[in-house]
Parts: structure tokens; sequence; C-alpha cells
């Protein structure tokens, strides 16, 4: 009998060793796993989002060209790359598709694209957008985050669409809507600087284009050149 009980007081000991062997085995394990530093986040070394942008047309028009300020806006989807270079600097580029409307006034003096005068006119330009920019941060103790910073860049675009939209009710009450494409005198390349101050997820921005519009042999005037807009950074944090 007491050797009877020995036993199991023996097999009982093992099985417990065997277990506390086991969990020791399975932390050390662990414990590697979760000391490797992670390198993508937002204040870490690499970062990618996906964004959306709003904006609307700000700068000034000219005699000939003069468009109506709240209609003639811009939106734009893209994806934004961030390389942190130090705590307070980093580098970073962006690929974005943006319409960019440019909403006519009809009024005498109108002499871009022609002096006729129509119940809707309007320019639509579609392009792809590659952009570079110098990020400053503000906050260099702001943790796993983007906080409070300021962007600085460049950028060129290709209008893969341009389009002169034109409506008009005629004197028969039939209505007329034509869309011309293939417009001679367009740059269909076009580069530009723009700014931006970002309160982590939000960002304020403003977009100024640098090259002419339209080809100089036409002499037709410029339409406004800057624009400004808000932009949501999307990602999950």
């Amino acid at each position: 009998m007491k050797i009877k009980y020995s036993g199991i007081i023996f097999i009982f000991l093992w099985l417990t060793a065997a277990k506390n062997f086991g969990q020791t085995v399975i932390l050390q394990v662990d414990r590697a796993v979760d000391s490797l530093a992670p390198k993508r986040g937002p204040n870490l070394e690499k970062f990618a989002h996906f964004f959306v942008a709003g904006g609307v047309v700000t700068g000034a028009d000219k005699p000939g060209a003069r468009i109506k300020y709240g209609s003639s806006v811009e939106l734009g989807f893209g994806v934004r790359w961030k390389y942190k270079i130090g705590n307070c600097y980093s580098l970073g580029y962006e690929l974005r598709t943006n319409y960019l409307e440019y909403k006519m006034d009809q009024k005498p003096g109108k002499r871009l694209p022609d002096s006729l005068l129509y119940d809707v006119e309007r320019f639509e330009f579609y392009s792809v957008q590659v952009n570079l920019f110098n990020r400053f941060n503000l906050d260099p103790g702001r943790g796993n985050e983007l906080g409070y910073y300021i962007d600085l860049g460049i950028g060129g675009e290709w209008n893969y669409s341009i389009q002169r939209i034109i409506k008009m009710k005629l004197s028969d009450g039939s209505d007329m809507r034509a869309s011309i494409s293939g417009l001679p005198y367009v740059n269909r390349f076009n580069y530009h600087v723009f700014g931006r101050v970002g309160l982590n997820k939000i960002v304020f921005y403003a977009g100024y284009r640098i090259s002419d519009l339209f080809k100089s042999g036409y002499g037709y005037p410029e339409l406004p050149r800057l624009i400004t807009g808000i932009q949501l950074s999307i990602f999950r944090q």
C-alpha cells in the first residue's frame, strides 16, 4: 500500500514539473517575439495611408475669364507615404487622382474661349498627380501619432481628360448640352507648389499652380492659380 501511494505521489509530482517546464518555454518564446520593435506606424520609420481632399478655387480671376467662386471646386483621393528621418523631420511622396472644375461667369466681356454666353459653362480637368513633400513636426513628444506638422512640397500632374461643358435653353424650349474634348489650347502637363498644416488626421492645405494652363499662342487669360481646402487622412490607429 505504501508503494502504491508512493507511486501516485511520484506521478503527480512528475506531471506538475512537466507542466511548469512547458509553461516556462512558452513564456520565453513569447517574450522574444514581443521584443521586436515595430517599424510601421504614424510616428515610426515608415507609414502609408489613404486620404481624401476637397477644396475651392480662391485665387484672383482675370478680365475675360471670370469664374463663379464657391462653385469652382476640386476633389481628390490618393495614397501618401512618409519616411521618418528624425523626430522633427520626415520625407514623403503621394499619388493622387484629382478633379478640378472652373465654372465660368456668363457676363459680357467673356473671351475664354469665346464671347458667347450660355446658361452654364465650365471646364473640367481630370488628372493624376505625383507630389513630393518635406514634413516638419511641431510636437517632438507626440508618441506614435501624426501630431501637429507642416508640409512643404512640389508636384506635377497630367490632365488625362479635359472637357468644356456648355448648357443652353433654346428658344423653342428644348435643352442643348455639349461636352467638348480635345481642346487644343490647354496644356496637359502642369506643376505646382503646396503647403499644408496638419492636426493629426485633419489637414488644411493650399496649392498654387506655377505653370500656365493655356498655351501662350492663343492669348487667353489664365484661370485662378490658388486652391485652398481640407484633407482627411484615413487609417486605423
